[in-house]
């Protein structure tokens, strides 16, 4: 059964349940109980929504238009991409270490309080000026869509310098203290290292214990200020306040998603009127088609925490922003071709495209689609695999055979 759960081509419907358990069952659970005023049923009607297109695009064989040997692709080099990436993220690393005012964990190990961390968060890359304003893109540009790329492919051809790529990424990820951004890395190199290995349960659970001690460590250096009886506040608001730094991981993993997804459609409702954005969220579709740039995040951390800040956002969940850009009509048709692209990834010959797709649901699962696609690049990495996707599967058979014991 975890067998299956590993199983790149499994991915759209491993997605969907976990989208329909957050976002649908939890939030349908709160309406029906009435214990909550909000927009917790619409937020589940737009997930049933949104799943459903998914699954629907899924189902279509798109990989024989897009993977026919009559379309001709574009000819990739894989050793051309590791030769880049090793040449240009080491310069992005000294740069941004040598401009940094401070890094936040070192500032955490030195004993700084909750609100200082915050702080040298929050300044290490959006609060830039500046030329060097570049480096959150440039950042989520590797981070989102280049090195899990390469963190995969290099551990499914088992080359020699795996490890250390792999160990100077999870630094750079772990060393300013956004918490789950390693796993970006680090999954990828997980299921690429089952592969050529007859699957194990205690393996899986081994690897599930150390991601969970790593990031409760994470939110443990980040929540030394916690402690006292809480605030009494309900436990899907962003008033609450954790007693604990377990308290505190266990909210933010299962009910900050939830909450601050009927967030941003209460502040939709109440601060735009229910008028679609039409792509203002992103700063290029505003810029081409010269509207005003809404950045809907800031004002769900203004409508939480009632304050507004230039450098905090509250991200949620992608069908939510598309229903804010697009109602309806926009939910289904991305939805739609998200499920397409989960069919892509499933059925492509290359196993380190293949794993992408456990962390395109990941993406999905708190950030909006327009953000992911422009402001990290993802669409780079959609353009690889439809563009050049010929080329990107004529690997070596080993590399194949390995993936087919646990796929």
């Amino acid at each position: 059964m975890i067998g299956s759960f590993v199983n790149y081509k499994n991915c759209a419907n491993l997605w969907s349940a976990i989208f329909l358990i957050f976002y649908f069952l939890v939030p349908g659970i709160i309406w029906l109980s009435g214990t909550s005023e909000g927009a917790y049923g619409f937020l589940a009607l737009v997930t049933l929504c949104s799943v459903s297109f998914m699954q629907l695009g899924f189902r279509f064989k798109i990989e024989k238009i897009v993977y026919s040997r009559k379309i001709k692709k574009i000819n990739f080099n894989w050793n051309l991409l590791f030769f880049l990436v090793w040449v240009f993220f080491p310069v992005y690393l000294y740069l941004v270490y040598s401009t940094a005012e401070s890094i936040p964990l070192l500032d955490a190990l030195h004993g700084a309080s909750d609100n200082e961390i915050s702080l040298s968060r929050g300044a290490f890359l959006k609060g830039r000026q500046g030329w060097e304003s570049a480096f959150q893109y440039i950042s989520a540009f590797f981070t989102y869509t280049i090195l899990p790329l390469v963190s995969a492919k290099c551990f499914f051809d088992r080359r020699r310098w795996r490890y250390i790529f792999l160990i100077i990424c999870l630094v750079y990820c772990v060393s300013f203290l956004q918490k789950a951004l390693f796993l970006n890395i680090l999954l990828p190199a997980i299921f690429a290292s089952f592969a050529g290995r007859e699957f194990k349960a205690k393996y899986f659970f081994i690897f599930c214990g150390l991601i969970f001690l790593v990031l409760f460590s994470l939110v443990w250096a980040t929540s030394s200020d916690l402690g006292g009886e809480g605030s009494g506040a309900g436990y899907f608001t962003a008033q609450y306040l954790p007693v604990s730094a377990l308290d505190y991981f266990l909210w933010r993993a299962f009910a900050v998603p939830v909450f601050t997804a009927q967030d941003m459609l209460i502040v939709f409702f109440n601060q735009f009127q229910s008028m679609p954005l039409l792509g203002a969220s992103s700063t290029l579709i505003s810029g081409i088609f010269g509207m005003e740039r809404i950045n809907i995040e800031r004002y769900v951390f203004e409508y939480q925490f009632g304050s507004w800040n230039e450098i905090a956002n509250s991200n949620a969940f992608f069908a939510v922003d598309l229903y804010v850009n697009f109602l309806w009509l926009g939910v289904a048709i991305f939805s739609l071709l998200i499920g397409m692209f989960f069919r892509l990834l499933s059925k492509n010959r290359d196993p380190a495209i293949g794993v992408q797709g456990f962390l395109l649901g990941w993406y999905l699962f708190s950030a909006p689609l327009l953000g992911l696609m422009i402001g990290n690049g993802y669409i780079v990495f959609v353009a690889m695999v439809v563009l050049m996707q010929e080329k990107l599967s004529c690997q070596s058979n080993s590399s194949n055979e390995r993936c087919d014991i646990i796929c």
